[in-house]
């Protein structure tokens, strides 16, 4: 039995290239090492911590949903809450009866939300981190900061 090394590649990472086309032989080979230290600086950030529940509709087989979902409520001891399709008024549901404290997603989750005519009809106090960003992020999201705060995230490209 090989044992696992944190040099070991955990997983390889399908990318882009700066002209949109799929690097299919290629990818990103990650390490464990550096998989765990990206879920543990993104909870760290967000300032995870045991008493959070966090709410999940990033799909668990995409780096996003794996790495800033899975992983850093395992590290962090948070309280996943699993979203398996997400729709606004299915979102705005779990935050109110669950008291959803984190929530992940890209600008169009949240710009649907904000849109949303039922969005009166729930209670989304409970939220105190939001974190957007993968594309670019409308200027209207960071007038919706009641209660929490919103984190905007950087992805670079090539």
């Amino acid at each position: 039995m090989q044992v696992v090394d944190v040099g070991h590649t955990v997983n390889r990472e399908q990318c882009l290239g700066q002209r949109g086309r799929l690097h299919a032989f290629w990818g990103v080979l990650a390490e464990h090492r550096h998989t765990i230290a990206g879920a543990h600086a993104w909870g760290a950030n967000g300032d995870l911590r045991p008493g959070d529940k966090y709410l999940q509709a990033n799909p668990y087989f995409h780096t996003f949903g794996y790495k800033a979902g899975i992983l850093p409520s395992v590290l962090f001891g948070t309280t996943m809450v699993p979203l398996a399709v997400f729709s606004p008024d299915a979102a705005m549901r779990m935050i109110d009866e669950h008291n959803i404290t984190v929530f992940p997603g890209a600008p169009t989750v949240f710009q649907t939300i904000l849109d949303n005519p039922a969005r009166s009809g729930h209670d989304l106090s409970s939220l105190r981190l939001v974190v957007t960003g993968a594309t670019v992020v409308p200027v209207v999201l960071f007038g919706w900061t009641g209660t929490f705060t919103l984190a905007p995230a950087a992805f670079g490209t090539e």
